[in-house]
């Protein structure tokens, strides 16, 4: 699909019989409000807008999609309705290259590619990425109202700040398995930040100096 214009699902994508492939072109907008999008490989070219919680995966019974890439932006349709966005995929690499804004996220893995900022014209609500554990790369900064859960490993490729606006178990920040990069993580919550696994970072700094905030260290090291 190749428009300057705004490229609309009113309905599920796939619904009865999942694409092989899904390509959007660069010069428009992709608007999922039918949803969900099932196709083996997704690759959004142009800013994707959420009219809809969505779902996206290789079929309806929720099977990992092979790839899901987002060149550009992903945003709610309206900054006072966020959005959630669920995708199954298979093993890879998720990667984060932008930001994220959104209600609560909860990352255990699989082959998905944020190349642009999420939610920063208007937040989504929860987002979850299903699969197999995989690398988690993220470069940027991650914003919450509510908590924050990598189960993969996580790798920072620069400077990350992590920070949740909750409160007790809303605003918890849990790490399930290692922490590694040549760069800073800062993490800024009121709830408990865990590290499940052995961190090893340039600096770490969790600021927990606004309210009664905690940590838990079982990693080891």
């Amino acid at each position: 699909m190749n428009t300057a214009g705004t490229t609309t699902f009113g309905e599920a994508v796939g619904n009865t019989t999942p694409l092989t492939s899904l390509t959007t072109g660069t010069l428009g907008t992709t608007d999922i409000n039918g949803g969900a999008v099932y196709a083996g490989t997704q690759t959004y070219n142009d800013p994707v807008v959420l009219s809809a919680t969505t779902v996206l995966a290789q079929d309806n019974a929720d099977a990992g999609a092979t790839a899901v890439i987002f060149w550009q932006t992903v945003d709610s349709a309206s900054a006072g309705t966020p959005e959630n966005l669920t995708i199954y995929s298979q093993a890879g690499t998720v990667t984060v290259n932008g930001t994220i804004n959104a209600t609560r996220i909860a990352i255990n893995g699989g082959n998905v590619d944020f190349n642009g900022n999420v939610g920063s014209t208007a937040g989504l609500g929860v987002l979850t990425l299903n699969g197999p554990a995989s690398p988690f790369d993220i470069q940027q900064s991650i914003q919450t109202a509510g908590p924050q859960y990598y189960g993969s490993p996580v790798t920072l490729s620069g400077n990350v700040t992590l920070s949740s606006t909750g409160t007790g178990a809303a605003g918890n920040i849990t790490f399930a398995s290692t922490v590694n990069g040549a760069d800073t993580l800062a993490v800024n919550t009121a709830g408990t930040t865990t590290f499940g696994g052995a961190v090893g970072v340039q600096s770490l700094t969790v600021d927990r100096s606004d309210t009664l905030g905690s940590i838990a260290l079982n990693g080891g090291a």
